[in-house]
């Protein structure tokens, strides 16, 4: 017995941007994706929990890791010092930084 999802805004993520009507599911496994009537056609009497989306958009995969994206973006412009042992380590670090930088950059 399985579960259809329909009435709101799909999407797959095949492409960008593809959506469709309906999801038919069985033990949170994602049996087959298509047209709303076509679902029902195809699993009926295997269809024992519906939910409605009333236009609610639903996307699949999404974990929450929480992670601190912007403190990695801005770890990413910054030169890290934190495993250096030495002054030398250091100005060296710093030389091949200044040679990725272009001319005025900030990077």
């Amino acid at each position: 017995m399985g579960t259809l999802l329909y009435g709101g805004t799909i999407y797959t993520m095949e492409e960008e941007l593809s959506t469709v009507e309906a999801i038919y599911m069985n033990n949170g496994e994602i049996i087959n994706i298509g047209k709303e009537a076509d679902l029902r056609a195809n699993y009926a009497g295997r269809i024992n929990d519906e939910y409605d989306l009333r236009g609610s958009v639903l996307y699949p995969g999404f974990v929450d890791s929480h992670l601190h994206i912007i403190g990695h973006g801005e770890k990413l412009l910054h030169l890290d010092l934190s495993e250096m042992k030495s002054a030398e380590h250091v100005l060296n670090a710093l030389a091949e930084k200044v040679k990725e930088l272009e001319h005025g950059g900030n990077g």
